[in-house]
């Protein structure tokens, strides 16, 4: 599926916290709420971009709910860009509508303390927008900033750690607050796709915003207790209530789940 390039507007200033990092890691999640699979997430990461000062890691996720719910269809390709530290540079996501594909893009002014938000549409995910609109405008407060696909990678950094922290985040046009708390409980979780059970690393948290599937409030990731944190599963809360987020395929070189 082609991802488009972003332009961006800022670079923060590069780390190298990036030991669990993989360019062509690939990871499938299964979503279920009440026992019913609702769900799939599919997270890839892609080369880093080598500029000339920085480096970017680019990562994409495809979020699609099953065929036939009555109550939920939702088809969303979601793009990140982020620093070695795992904060936002800029993301876009595409959404499905009746007429094609709705686009919104995140471009960073840091200088002036601000995020512009574009609206585009179009008939697929390769053909050209017929529609392009500046469509807000969001004030910054602190910085850095996250959104929903970075959230996932700063996840993975902090389950290996123990500061709690909050973060400003960008979801849905609007920005709220993430907060982590990586206490770094050891525990065990079994998951269909692997035989034996599985030794990981508990963080916790809250997010005072809403992302998709209207995932807001309270929630726990474990996370493989090694180099690689996967994230092994989840539980978050929705519109619906609560969901479980299960690894169900993954594609890392020479990983496999530690026992």
């Amino acid at each position: 599926m082609l991802v488009p390039p972003l332009v961006l507007l800022h670079d923060y200033p590069q780390q190298t916290n990036t030991f669990f990092y993989t360019e062509g890691e690939e990871l499938l999640y299964e979503v279920s709420w009440s026992g019913i699979r609702i769900g799939t997430i599919q997270l890839k990461t892609l080369p880093v971009l080598e500029l000339t000062e920085t480096r970017k890691h680019r990562a994409v996720a495809y979020i699609n709910s099953r065929s036939g719910l009555p109550f939920v269809d939702v088809h969303l390709v979601a793009y990140t860009e982020m620093d070695s530290t795992f904060n936002s540079l800029g993301s876009y996501s595409y959404e499905k509508q009746d007429e094609g594909w709705q686009k919104i893009q995140y471009r960073y002014n840091l200088l002036e303390k601000k995020i512009i938000i574009e609206e585009s549409s179009q008939e697929t995910l390769e053909s050209s927008p017929r529609h392009f609109a500046v469509y807000d405008t969001l004030q910054i407060t602190r910085i850095p900033i996250q959104d929903g696909i970075s959230l996932v990678f700063l996840g993975r950094y902090l389950s290996q750690v123990q500061d709690s922290i909050s973060y400003p985040t960008v979801a849905n046009e609007k920005i709220g607050e993430t907060m982590f708390h990586p206490f770094r409980l050891r525990s065990k979780v079994s998951i269909k796709a692997w035989e034996k059970p599985i030794n990981v690393v508990e963080l916790s948290g809250k997010m005072k915003l809403e992302g998709i599937f209207g995932l807001t409030g309270d929630f726990k990731g474990w996370f493989s207790n090694d180099a690689a944190a996967i994230p092994i599963t989840a539980e978050m809360k929705v519109i619906l209530g609560s969901v479980k987020i299960e690894l169900k395929q993954w594609n890392r070189k020479g990983w496999e789940p530690p026992e």
